[in-house]
């Protein structure tokens, strides 16, 4: 059988191993991520071991950067917080969780295509499939800063922007 991929949000996901295949004993992704694409701090009831095949990859665990060169592995136990996020144009890396699962979250997301420009809808469909996301508050309040002195000098940034800019501004 062919694995499935689920392209979402910025990053391909290759579904190499499930739950269903292992027993639920553990699930294997493969992500092809490029630069500026990435996942928001969160935390989750299950481990997830990273393997870095090509680039370099940012765990930002607990809010400090903690990079994973090539070839490199490292854990990341349940209910740590953490941020995958390539560090430069591109990593290719795999990611095992267990117990087994986690492609839960990224099926229900390509099931939801549509609703994913809407960051609230996001939070949502990876809530329902165990992931709490992370706000920190000084964080937010220096994005929305940054966002609305841009918004305020540029007014003619094109509208997908903007209403982009309007759903985060909502969701936060």
């Amino acid at each position: 059988k062919k694995p499935e991929v689920c392209n979402v949000l910025g990053d391909s996901i290759t579904l190499r191993l499930t739950a269903e295949q292992t027993d639920g004993k553990y699930s294997v992704a493969e992500f092809a991520t490029p630069g500026g694409v990435g996942q928001p701090p969160h935390t989750h009831a299950w481990d997830e071991t990273y393997l870095v095949l090509e680039g370099e990859l940012n765990l930002n665990i607990n809010g400090q950067p903690t990079v994973v060169g090539t070839g490199g592995c490292y854990q990341v136990k349940a209910g740590v917080v953490h941020a995958p996020t390539p560090n430069g144009d591109f990593c290719r890396y795999v990611m095992v969780g267990q117990p087994g699962g986690v492609e839960s979250v990224f099926k229900s997301l390509k099931a939801n295509q549509k609703d994913l420009s809407d960051m609230g809808k996001v939070v949502e469909i990876v809530t329902k499939e165990g992931v709490n996301i992370v706000v920190d508050s000084r964080a937010v309040l220096a994005f929305r800063r940054a966002a609305d002195l841009l918004m305020a000098a540029l007014p003619s940034i094109p509208t997908p922007y903007q209403q982009w800019h309007q759903n985060f501004s909502t969701f936060i």
